[in-house]
């Protein structure tokens, strides 16, 4: 399994779950991050354009990608351009 970030906040319904999501990875020795946000809502990175503290959990976001993900090849030697994309 690849590694996994898992983002919960503190009050919601669902904190139990990623707990428990958490310490399974352990258990399977699959890498794992578990943030437990203070006083957030369920999915409160989705609405980053309204609180600070959700701008934060999306740069957490990207900066967890980048540590996982290998960087991509960008010289353009390998990239197809469909021109019927819209």
């Amino acid at each position: 399994m690849p590694p996994a970030l898992i983002i919960v906040g503190s009050t919601e319904g669902l904190r139990a779950h990623a707990e428990q999501l958490g310490q399974r990875c352990a258990e399977a020795n699959v890498a794992c991050r578990l943030q437990i946000w203070d006083r957030q809502i369920h999915v409160f990175p989705v609405a980053a354009d309204l609180i600070p503290e959700r701008r934060v959990a999306i740069r957490d976001i990207g900066a967890f990608i980048q540590t996982v993900v290998p960087a991509a090849d960008v010289s353009g030697d390998d990239v197809v351009v469909d021109s019927d994309a819209g």
